[in-house]
């Protein structure tokens, strides 16, 4: 399915969106992501504890290139991320982003069988119209990324200021919200082979309670991991207290003066919601 984000409608270069999509080439996903610099890691290559930081690694390399995922629920990390990097290879619209058009993929239609195989007794027509079978592998789907909203008002919303508390710590209102936890490992004790999964999982943990980085081409996953361990969780590796109801934090550090890219990354991170 595709729409387009409400704060791109009526703007002068977006008013050819439709003849941009009904002429744009058929290119596997995979393909364009290798275009902008990614290429995910072989499943067969990921080890057991990587898999979840992989997975929100491809999911937010898609929702860079504004594609986004529906009804994951049913699919452990796992298999998630098996389908996942099959689908990739799956030809899409190549729509210019300046049009701001958006993909929506459905990942339910695999389980089409396990629902017509369902019993009367356990049929659920709501899920069964989700695309779901009730038997949930995962608590993904309430926090994958999603369009932009349109931008607030100024002064409404904007990016916090220096100075405010930034509160360290998990609070009630995270336990009462089900955010997801996560146990956060010293820099020191990270390999380098397995310091990106945990730094994509990480930045995930990061972006659902409200906290977005950027500027970060010129570091490396281990020299930007270790940022983070200092700048943003303190040293002891806490999760900062959570957004929620308050405006978001975005971190910058500084990738756009001269140092050069080496990692091609500002454009699949997690995003603010405006």
């Amino acid at each position: 399915m595709i729409d387009r984000d409400d704060e791109t409608r009526g703007t002068g270069e977006q008013a050819g969106w439709v003849e941009a999509c009904e002429n744009a080439p058929l290119t596997p996903m995979r393909e364009i992501l290798k275009r902008r610099g990614y290429e995910p890691v072989k499943p067969e290559e990921v080890e057991g504890g990587e898999v979840r930081g992989r997975v929100w690694e491809l999911v937010y390399a898609l929702a860079g290139h504004r594609c986004f995922l529906d009804y994951t629920d049913h699919m452990a990390d796992e298999a998630f991320y098996a389908y996942l990097y099959g689908w990739i290879d799956e030809e899409v619209e190549d729509v210019p982003l300046r049009f701001g058009v958006n993909l929506h993929q459905d990942c339910s239609a695999d389980i089409d069988e396990d629902l017509d195989e369902m019993d009367e007794e356990n049929w659920d027509p709501l899920a069964a119209e989700l695309g779901r079978s009730g038997e949930e592998a995962a608590d993904r789907d309430r926090f994958m990324p999603q369009p932009a909203w349109p931008a607030p008002a100024a002064g409404e919303g904007d990016e916090d200021g220096e100075g405010e508390d930034e509160g360290m710590g998990a609070g009630a209102e995270e336990v009462e919200r089900g955010l997801p936890a996560m146990e956060i490992p010293a820099p020191v004790s990270v390999g380098e082979r397995g310091c990106g999964a945990v730094l994509w999982e990480l930045l995930h943990h990061l972006a659902i309670r409200g906290w977005f980085v950027t500027g970060t081409d010129h570091l490396r996953d281990e020299e930007l991991y270790g940022v983070l361990w200092r700048e943003v969780l303190g040293g002891e590796g806490k999760l900062p207290r959570t957004r929620h109801g308050k405006r978001y934090r975005l971190v910058r550090l500084g990738g756009d003066g001269g140092g050069g890219v080496v990692v091609r990354r500002d454009w699949r991170l997690p995003r603010p919601p405006y």
